[in-house]
This record gives C-alpha cells, sequence and structure tokens, in this order.
C-alpha cells in the first residue's frame, strides 16, 4: 500500500517541525509544511497529497479555514484541523467546509494518530462510494435520456435495465414516486413475491403504511423533497424476525416536466459492519481503560524516579546549604563576640543590644528561608497550578549557584523585552525547578569534563546563557553552554532512562529523561536539544498563560 503523503500547514515553526517528526515516527510522508493559506492552497494543487493537516490560525490575511474551503472547491483532498481555538463560531466556520476531523491543542500522539488514520479510512470509502454512486447516476441518467426516445428504443433500453439490474447481488427497486408502488425489482428482491400493486412498505416492512408512519425515513420522500439521491438507514426483520440493518441508495428519475416520476433504490445489508462498528467501539473502550490504567501506574513510576532524582542531587544541593549558611553564620559569630567587646569597654546599653538582636533575627531568618527553600523543592508534588517561570527559574539559579561557582562557571540569564514581568506557567513548580537544575548541572558537568579532556585547563571559562523569549502565546527558555557539546551518534538518546557518557558513579543518566518529562507529559511543552558552536542548546518550549493578555496592555 503507498505511503499517504500530509502536507502540514502551520504558521509555528517549532510546533510544525515537531509534528513532522511525529507524522514520520507514524510512517507518514510529509510532503511540505507551509505557513500561509495562499501557500497550502498551491502546494495541495501542485502536490495533491492524501491529507491536510491544517492550523486555522495562519499568517497573511486568509486563515485556515478559508485556505480549506478553497481547496475543498479545486480538488478531493481531506482536512483535518489542528488548532488550539475551540470557540463555538470557529467550529461552525469549520464545519462548512466538510472537515474530516478537528484536533483541539495540545493532543498526544494516540489521539493524533487514530484521527489521521480514521480521516484517511473515511476519505477512502467515501471515494469508493462516491465512484459507485456516479456508477449508479450515470446508469439512471442513461435511463431517463432513454425514456425520451421512440417506443421501440424504450423498450430496448428497458431490456438492457433489467439485465443489468438482474445482475445485481443486492436488491434493487424502481418504485412509483406517488403511490409507492414497486415497478420492478431483481430476484435479489424476492420479484416472486410481488404483484402489480405491491407497495415498497408492505414487501419491507411489512406494513400497509409508508415508512415515515412507522418511525422510518422514507427515502422516496427525501428524494423527492430535495429532488436529488439519498442515503439512509431502515431496520429491517428477516423470515426469522432477526433484526437487520439496511443502507438504502434511492435516486431520482425524472419526467419530462422535470418531477421526479420513479425512485431507484439500491440497498445493502449492514448489519455484519454494524457488528463489526460495536465490538471496535467496545475494544476501544476497554484499551482506553487499559491505557488509562498503564498511565497511572507509569505516572506512579514517574513520581519514584523524581523522588530518586533529587535524592541523587542532594549531595549537591548540600553544599549550596552549607555555601548559603557560611556568611550568616560567621556575622552571627561576630555579632557574639563584638557583644563580649562591648561589655568590657563599656558600651552595652539599651540601643546597642536592639541593634544586635535586629541583626541577628535577620540572619536567623535568612537561615530559615534557605530551609524552606530547599525543603520546597523535595516536597513531593503533583498538583498543577499557575507559576510565575522567571521565578523559578531563578530560584533554581539560586539553588545551583554554590556549584557553578565552585566550578567557576559564569551564569548569565536574560529575558526579552516583549516578554510580561511576570509570565505564567501552569504545572507542578518543584518538577520544573528540578528540571532546570538538572539541565545545569549537566551543562555545568559538560564544562567540566571539557577542562578535563583539555588536561585540566583552568583558562576555559566555563558559562551558561539562559534567554527567556516568546513567539505569540510560547514561552522559549535557552540553555546554552560552552561544555563538550553532544556526540551526534547520542543525540537521540540523551533522553532516554539511564543513559549516561559520564564514568560509573558521576550519574545515573536520569537528569534530562526526567526533565523531558516534567516538562513535556507534566506540562504539555517541548523539550529538545541540539549542538552549537562550541557547546550544546537545550530550549524548552511551554505554553504562557498570560502572555497575550499582557502584550496587549505593554
Amino acid at each position: 500500500m503507498k505511503t499517504p503523503e500530509i502536507l502540514i500547514v502551520e504558521d509555528e515553526s517549532v510546533t510544525a517541525i515537531s509534528l513532522a517528526k511525529r507524522l514520520k515516527v507514524f510512517g507518514y510522508l510529509v510532503t511540505d509544511i507551509v505557513d500561509t493559506a495562499e501557500d497550502a492552497i498551491l502546494v495541495a494543487e501542485d502536490k495533491f497529497p492524501d491529507l491536510v493537516l491544517m492550523d486555522i490560525n495562519l499568517r497573511g490575511e486568509a486563515d485556515g479555514i478559508k485556505a480549506a474551503e478553497e481547496i475543498h472547491k479545486r480538488s478531493d483532498i481531506p482536512v483535518l484541523y489542528l488548532t488550539a481555538y475551540s470557540d463555538n463560531n470557529t467550529l461552525q466556520r469549520a464545519k462548512i467546509t466538510e472537515p474530516f476531523g478537528f484536533l483541539i491543542k495540545p493532543f498526544n500522539d494516540r489521539e493524533l494518530y487514530s484521527t489521521i488514520e480514521m480521516a484517511l479510512f473515511k476519505h477512502r470509502a467515501e471515494k469508493e462510494l462516491k465512484i459507485y454512486k456516479n456508477h449508479l447516476e450515470t446508469l439512471v441518467d442513461e435511463r431517463t435520456s432513454e425514456l425520451r426516445k421512440s417506443e421501440e428504443e424504450n423498450r430496448l433500453q428497458k431490456d438492457f435495465l433489467l439485465n443489468v439490474i438482474e445482475s445485481l447481488s443486492h436488491p434493487f427497486y424502481v418504485i412509483d414516486a406517488n403511490d409507492y408502488t414497486i415497478l420492478q425489482a431483481n430476484s435479489a428482491a424476492k420479484k416472486g413475491r410481488l404483484s402489480e400493486k405491491t407497495k415498497c412498505h408492505s414487501l419491507i416492512h411489512g406494513s400497509d403504511t409508508p415508512c415515515e408512519k412507522n418511525g422510518h425515513i422514507c427515502p422516496v420522500e427525501e428524494v423527492k423533497k430535495k429532488r436529488g439521491s439519498v442515503t439512509v438507514e431502515h431496520i429491517h426483520y428477516d423470515n426469522d424476525s432477526i433484526k437487520r440493518f439496511i443502507e438504502v441508495h434511492a435516486f431520482p428519475v425524472f419526467d419530462d416536466k422535470g418531477d421526479v416520476k420513479q425512485v431507484i433504490e439500491y440497498v445493502f445489508d449492514i448489519t455484519e459492519r454494524k457488528r463489526m462498528m460495536e465490538e471496535l467501539k467496545e475494544l476501544n473502550s476497554n484499551l482506553e481503560r487499559r491505557v488509562s490504567e498503564e498511565v497511572n501506574k507509569n505516572r506512579e513510576k514517574e513520581q519514584l524516579l523524581f523522588q530518586q532524582s533529587k535524592l541523587a542531587s542532594m549531595g549537591q544541593l548540600m553544599m549550596a546549604i552549607a555555601h548559603y549558611w557560611r556568611q550568616p553564620l560567621t556575622a552571627i559569630g561576630l555579632s557574639i563576640q563584638d557583644i563580649e567587646d562591648a561589655y568590657e569597654f563599656g558600651e552595652l546599653d539599651s540601643k546597642y543590644i536592639k541593634k544586635s538582636v535586629k541583626e541577628t533575627m535577620g540572619h536567623l531568618y535568612e537561615l530559615s528561608n534557605t530551609i524552606d527553600n530547599f525543603r520546597d523543592l523535595f516536597k513531593p508534588d503533583s498538583e498543577k497550578t499557575l507559576f510565575n517561570i522567571k521565578k523559578s527559574i531563578e530560584d533554581a539559579l539560586s539553588l545551583a549557584s554554590a556549584g557553578l561557582e565552585d566550578a567557576s562557571i559564569d551564569v548569565r540569564l536574560t529575558v526579552e523585552p516583549d516578554v510580561p514581568d511576570c509570565p505564567e506557567v501552569s504545572g507542578c513548580q518543584s518538577e520544573f525547578k528540578q528540571a532546570v537544575l538538572n539541565i545545569l548541572n549537566n551543562s555545568r558537568d559538560a564544562i567540566v569534563e571539557k577542562r578535563e579532556n583539555s588536561r585540566g585547563d583552568t583558562e576555559i571559562e566555563g558559562f551558561i546563557a539562559i534567554r527567556i523569549y516568546k513567539e505569540r502565546e510560547n514561552l522559549f527558555i535557552e540553555f546554552i553552554d560552552n561544555g563538550t557539546g553532544i556526540d551526534e551518534e547520542n543525540m537521540s538518546r540523551i533522553f532516554e532512562p539511564y543513559f549516561s557518557t559520564r564514568e560509573q558513579g558521576r550519574g545515573v543518566g536520569l537528569g534530562l529523561y526526567l526533565s523531558k518529562l516534567s516538562i513535556e507529559t507534566g506540562m504539555g511543552g517541548e523539550l529538545f536539544a541540539e549542538n552549537v558552536t562550541d557547546g550544546a542548546k537545550l530550549v524548552v518550549l511551554l505554553k504562557c498563560v498570560n502572555c497575550s493578555q499582557l502584550s496587549a496592555f505593554s
């Protein structure tokens, strides 16, 4: 079978590239990636892909809905909408273009794959049905045209049509549109039971009244209303009183005045298809339940891994606590010694004591605050909240500063002007801080390793540059270091659990794996890496909750 070809229409480059990678993993071929409605229309007409993944909000004057409408006019290419907006007005506009699916961002791989597969299947099925319907409509047109010819030609055409319908394996009827009398039927329709006045509802349902009075949609009346072909579903009972699901395709035959004179019905028994669909529905339900159970189990394992990673970092963080406590403890000791000297020299009065107590309590508060910060980091937390991404990064930097200073590594945090003062994201704040700590520790180790590989050359100035910027409602946090970089052969494995290139005893290989897990699974973002000149770059992408709102007033 030919590999399905998919056109991606997405104006956010990072999202588009990520989507293309996921499609490649699924086994699809991405023909092109475009970011405007105009390019989407041109590429679709030129490449004619099997499916178009269409973002609704695009660059330029026209949006994705307009592009889908134009593609629908020009070619028979199915469109699947991808959007972060699900308001009623957008949905109503999108429905008019007859899409083959509608995915609300963010979505997981299972939702993406199943929706694409269903869209491709539905399009193939509709295409095959359309071909079949066109064939029948051609026969109907021929029949209508031949009725206007001479009597002899009409007789010959009638004989030909009888031969055709008799060869069909499914029931076929020609029905009088005015009184529901069956004019013609093939053997599959049990023609032997017909008389000159047999009504279609009498033969099919055993009823003396038309279908619409017995809870069924009447195909004859529907054809007369729409003046075109229709498809309806009925419930029949066979000779053994067993329920059968029947799909009726009905087509009009017009007279010289343009009125519907006859209706041709072609009937399919879809009972087996219905049964398979119910089994598939039940299978999907059981599968979803099992997936949910496994997800919960994996989440528990992930929490254990997070705690394991935190414990693995405890030695480094204890060094950070010692670094923070050294100065306040020294100041408290000097203050106590100074009280003794002041007493000996007669300077110890009420004013002096109040000043000493105030300074000492300030240092004690600083020590207590440090303990609270480290305790919050190690506290198990699975509840999602809104938090300030900039403040969280600064907190992580504060916790990692001792190790970075001891390694003589300079850290620079830059926030672009268009980023709000308090950019908020949704997630577990402690897990995000731990993820940042893991990234910082990984960069520190890469810089130290680079120096060791250079025979301990301390002249190599280590640096980590952190940059926060935004694109629309997305926040990007870049971590760039001048360490050893990442071997290309290891690039695809650095986020795997327990994968490490360090010597045994210098790392368990959980840091980057847990960072990716907390950012992508826990926060719905993305974490990816690439090499840069003299080092490596890790990029975190997160959805900003209040960026667009704050930017409007900036």
